[in-house]
């Protein structure tokens, strides 16, 4: 008897799954001649790969997760504190980059990394990114992580476990990347306009097809933006090509691969400069220009760098109360006239005696304006100001920040009829970036890496008890070429206020000097791990899941770059370090199950710009430490999770005598996060939690507070006190600032039998510090979001309202925070069209 007859339902699966090319009469003949068990492992294969269950729920519970342990499990007996993203909740929070994720999580912030977020901030530190389980190259605002491969993603609070290797200390995100479809063809085409220039495309098709007699899918996605955004002359153009094949090689082997390319054109978006807490509170806006006596032919008419004070405290850069003429703001003539009446004569004196200590100052043999000296304010003369709205940044047309991101991928498993399972990964990433801001800043780097991953899936008996394991080794090489130029960046030198950007606001940086003043450096990194893990199901209701890892890593690096006029010579070394961790799962029953997380070993905290390595301080070590409840009640409709946590961190390096580590802190908090849905049409999701980071070795180097009148005194340069003794008096523990340490979000969602529904929520940040000193602190603010929908079968339309009840807050700064912050955008408005086929 012919099987297919037998298995008809099974069999009109698969030819379901061949029918897009018309190629079933071919399918139908060849699986004539197969074997039952042949017909049966392409049923088994067809049938998981075609599972896309839970992409249309909130639920936190909804699919296993395979971002933390070995093989995949549920969240109820995972024991770490994971966020999941679904596909509908990455569409109903609207994330479409890291700066989104406030609003989904606990101990999830978002501080401005001069508008170009490339890494998610997790537990008041920088976070790793995987794809698909492979480490990328940490980029702190190098490039927006592109958004146009994922499916879905898993936030994992906390260092990464041993197949993973060392990533930062903070936590990490895994991308679930867009898998092809095996069960029948699908596409569609989605349009989103919106405020600000907003538009963007995405077209995503996908289906199986045979080649060669064997079932393969594929997919492919290409999402192209032409938008700019709130904030005056700041950007955000990208294309994303997305393509991924997987197919079943045999009965054995199957292969899943892929590539992305992705190319971004923006620029940076450092914020207000000039700040104040007048300006935080009221838009108090300080205005004046810089002497144009500082342009100079030699610098083509703009500002002449060796008149202006440099950027390290060891290059001249200026302390506080040492008068620098050309430094200081000049008010236009017109302000002073209005506020003190006309000069009397060459050298002026007004009736008020503080008028008169202000410089005047001439420039082409006219009154060009009026300098701040010290003297102005001892004699009582006062700020001049504007009000200032959001929009309006540290920013010029002319200023780009563009990169190009490539990507490629292949996972080869085989899996035999016994349990063990060999995977074979690899991962190839290439990113470029070039930048200019006409305040000072320029940046040129190239960057890429692979990496190679073997690791065994395997069941042991021991005893008569079975332990899944896994073990394994990879290889990783990571290059780094990073030029940067940041000599004079003296943020507060513009006056934002004026819509002309005049010369003398204008420092010339990087290619338009030949990089002279070239900065940053180049490294080669090549590591060798291998790890192991296991599951030990010790009673039925008590686990072990236990990992370790030993890794070797080799570099080599100098201080500058290759575009360097004298690049420095190359310093080779190595370091070997190891990771353990236990953890602990006491399942109280299907539905309560208390967790333990104790984890000793390495984190990688890559440099600033590019994942530089610049030797063994880059390699920390990170105790870590995590307990909590998870609960999963109603048949799984209600789940949730509380945890408490502590991790530390400290460089392996060998600091000189006295020298303090800089980069050492403790991080603390606890976090709540729940989901519901009592029936299928509503589900409200909620997460609240509370952070602290302290720093143990001492503060790192950053810009020194001012006040008003400094601001005014000192606009030319970067500022460096060193007379600093009380500087963080204001601060006894040494608190991390620059994001909320307590935040809250809840969001609903209400589907109709119509198509319809409402999704609405708030999001709570406390008003929280913005700088380490504790001089300059942002307000608390709840900020409003909602979608309107409607859905069909074919169709599905979005209206996106953020922020709809227009509230006035602000993004932390994770850079020179003394001198830059930046106001959040206000009411904003999306609407999206997407039509399927």
């Amino acid at each position: 008897m012919n099987p297919l007859n037998i298995r008809g339902e099974r069999i009109r699966i698969l030819g379901s799954a061949l029918a897009s090319l018309t190629l079933a009469s071919g399918a139908l003949a060849q699986a004539t001649s197969t074997t039952d068990e042949e017909v049966l492992s392409l049923e088994a294969f067809i049938l998981e790969e075609s599972n896309i269950s839970g992409s249309d729920t909130l639920l936190q519970n909804s699919r296993p997760i395979g971002s933390v342990f070995l093989g995949e499990q549920d969240a109820l007996g995972t024991p770490r504190s994971i966020t999941v993203l679904t596909p509908e909740a990455m569409k109903q929070f609207s994330v479409k980059g890291f700066d989104d994720l406030d609003r989904v999580g606990a101990g999830l912030t978002r501080p401005n990394i001069f508008g170009i977020p490339g890494l998610p901030f997790i537990r008041g530190d920088n976070a790793g990114v995987y794809f698909n389980g492979m480490r990328r190259i940490p980029n702190q605002n190098e490039t927006p992580t592109s958004f146009g491969s994922l499916e879905s993603m898993d936030l994992v609070k906390g260092p990464s476990p041993a197949q993973f290797g060392p990533t930062n200390s903070g936590g990490y995100v895994n991308f679930v990347p867009k898998t092809p479809y095996f069960d029948k063809f699908r596409g569609s085409v989605e349009v989103t306009i919106g405020d600000w220039n907003y538009y963007n495309t995405q077209i995503d098709v996908g289906g199986p097809v045979l080649v060669a007699g064997k079932p393969m899918a594929y997919r492919l996605s290409v999402t192209n933006q032409d938008a700019d955004s709130y904030y005056n002359d700041v950007g955000n153009d990208y294309i994303s090509v997305y393509a991924a094949a997987k197919a079943k090689l045999s009965e054995n082997l199957s292969v899943f691969g892929g590539a992305e390319y992705y190319s971004f054109q923006s620029n940076e978006n450092a914020g207000w400069n000039r700040v104040t807490q007048a300006l935080i509170d009221n838009g108090d806006y300080i205005i004046g220009e810089m002497d144009p006596n500082t342009t100079s032919a030699a610098y083509g008419g703009f500002t002449d760098n060796d008149l202006i004070s440099a950027f390290f405290p060891t290059q001249n850069a200026v302390a506080l109360g040492v008068q620098d003429p050309n430094l200081a703001l000049v008010v236009p003539t017109a302000y002073f006239l209005d506020a003190f009446g006309a000069p009397t004569g060459p050298n002026f004196s007004y009736e008020n005696g503080a008028a008169s200590m202000a410089t005047p100052i001439f420039y082409n043999g006219g009154l060009y304006g009026y300098k701040y000296t010290q003297d102005y304010f001892d004699a009582g003369g006062g700020l001049f100001t504007e009000k200032i709205d959001g929009k309006t940044v540290l920013s010029d047309p002319s200023d780009y920040a563009d990169s190009k991101t490539f990507i490629y991928f292949t996972d080869f498993v085989w899996q035999g009829e016994s349990d063990r399972k060999i995977s074979v990964k690899n991962f190839f990433e290439y990113i470029t970036t070039k930048k200019l801001s006409s305040y000072g800043f320029a940046h040129d780097s190239d960057a890429h890496s692979w990496e190679t991953k073997l690791a065994v899936d395997d069941i042991l008996e021991i005893g008569g008890a079975k332990i899944a394991v896994q073990y394994g080794a990879d290889v990783r090489y990571s290059y780094n070429n990073d030029a940067n130029d940041f000599f004079v960046e003296p943020f507060n030198r513009r006056n934002i206020a004026n819509p002309t950007i005049t010369p003398q606001s204008i420092v010339l940086a990087g290619p338009q000097l030949d990089w002279q003043l070239v900065g940053g450096s180049e490294s080669k990194l090549m590591q060798y791990g291998a790890f192991g893990q296991f599951k030990a199901d010790l009673t039925e209701s008590f686990a072990i899941y236990g990992g370790a890892r030993v890794e070797s890593a080799n570099y080599s690096t100098r201080g500058t770059p290759k575009e360097s006029p004298s690049p420095d010579a190359y310093r080779d070394g190595e370091e070997t370090y190891a990771s353990v961790s236990v953890n602990p799962i006491l399942t109280i029953n299907n539905s309560l199950s208390l967790y333990a997380a104790i984890q000793q070993g390495t984190a990688l905290q890559p440099g600033q710009t590019g994942g530089i390595n610049n030797g063994d301080g880059n390699f920390v070590e990170a105790p870590f430490y995590e307990g909590g409840i998870k609960t999963s009640l109603l048949d799984g409709k209600l789940f949730g999770s509380f945890a408490v946590y502590q991790f530390e961190k400290s460089t392996l390096a060998d600091l000189p005598t006295g020298a303090v580590d800089e980069s050492a802190y403790t991080s603390e908090g606890y976090e709540v996060e729940f989901s519901y849905a009592p029936t299928p049409m509503f589900t409200i999701v909620g997460s609240f939690g509370e952070q602290k980071a302290t720093y143990d070795g001492g503060f790192p180097f950053a810009t020194s507070p001012m006040t008003p009148e400094q601001t005014a005194l000192y606009a030319g340069a970067i500022v460096y006190d060193v007379v600093s003794g009380d500087r963080y008096d204001a601060n006894p523990s040494n608190e991390r600032s620059g994001y909320p340490l307590f935040s809250a979000n809840l969001f609903a969602v209400l589907t109709f039998q119509n198509g319809f529904g409402l999704g609405v929520g708030p999001s709570y940040k406390e008003s929280f510090w913005l700088n380490d000193e504790h001089t300059l602190k942002l307000p608390e603010v709840t900020v409003w979001n909602a979608n309107l929908f409607y859905r069909t079968d074919r169709y599905e339309v979005f209206l996106r309202l953020n922020n709809f009840t227009d509230e006035d807050y602000f993004i932390g700064a994770s850079f020179a925070p003394t001198m830059i912050v930046t106001k959040a955008e206000p009411i904003e408005a999306q609407l999206s069209v997407k039509f399927k086929f």
